[in-house]
């Protein structure tokens, strides 16, 4: 064998696996595994309820970082970052958050590129928006009330058949 193909061996081995793992797609359902285990603790993906130690990611992508209304805990040094969450500043913020943004209070670190690729194509597809414990409430009252309207509407309507039938057995 000469050493050409020798060479062109090693190569290939060296850089197969590396191309295997680059050309993969991320895996959403493992990205949501990922971040059960690393990521439940502090951060909730519920419209309402679940951990708060962190900001609801439910409609992460395409918010400005340091928004999330009803999270008061955000780093001056996130809020001022300037970042608006796409799945590359994601990316990028998860290697090393501390590092991407200084001063940051996010501990958790992804460093290894395709579960951090599996748990950004996780969070791009909750495409939810948390609601706003004041609009939860206008809500669950506007709902209340629609209730009540069918309710008041059917009792009028059982009512006027009831009169109906009565005048109809007395004819």
């Amino acid at each position: 064998m000469s050493e050409f193909h020798r060479l062109f061996i090693v190569a290939a081995a060296v850089v197969a696996p590396a191309l295997c793992i680059a050309g993969s797609k991320p895996d959403i359902e493992k990205g949501k595994a990922t971040f059960n285990v690393m990521c439940s603790v502090c951060h909730s993906v519920q419209e309402t309820g679940g951990a708060n130690q962190g900001p609801n990611l439910l409609g992460l992508v395409g918010r400005k970082a340091g928004s999330q209304p009803d999270f008061t805990m955000y780093s001056e040094a996130l809020k001022s970052s300037g970042i608006t969450w796409s799945k590359k500043a994601l990316d990028k913020f998860l290697v090393n958050p501390g590092e991407k943004v200084p001063g940051t209070l996010m501990p958790m670190q992804i460093p290894d590129d395709k579960m951090r690729a599996d748990v950004v194509a996780y969070l791009a597809t909750l495409k939810g928006e948390k609601k706003h414990a004041a609009e939860q409430t206008d809500a669950n009252q506007a709902a209340a009330d629609e209730t009540a309207a069918d309710h008041s509407a059917a009792d009028e309507s059982a009512a006027d058949q009831s009169a109906a039938d009565q005048t109809a057995a007395s004819n």
